[in-house]
């Protein structure tokens, strides 16, 4: 899977309140960055990639189907 990375060493000992905090934030994080996300006049959704494809053009979907691979992605408790 292109873009995704998971390390299953990483752990922190409990006396270790700064590692853990950083974990957690990192753990909590959200699936996509508000700041790169956006509406176009026409009510598309547009984000914007932190690397952009070499032609520099952006990621614009229809709202519907960005919730939907939105929803697809996300792994949900058990």
């Amino acid at each position: 899977m292109s873009g995704f990375s998971l390390h299953a060493g990483v752990f922190a000992y409990s006396d270790q309140p700064d590692k853990l905090e950083r974990l957690c934030c990192y753990i909590a994080r959200p699936v996509v960055s508000e700041k790169r996300l956006s509406l176009t006049t026409t009510g598309n959704v547009r984000y914007e990639l932190k690397t952009p494809y070499t032609d520099g053009t952006p990621v614009t979907t229809q709202p519907t189907s960005s919730f939907r691979r939105l929803i697809l992605s996300v792994s949900w408790p058990l």
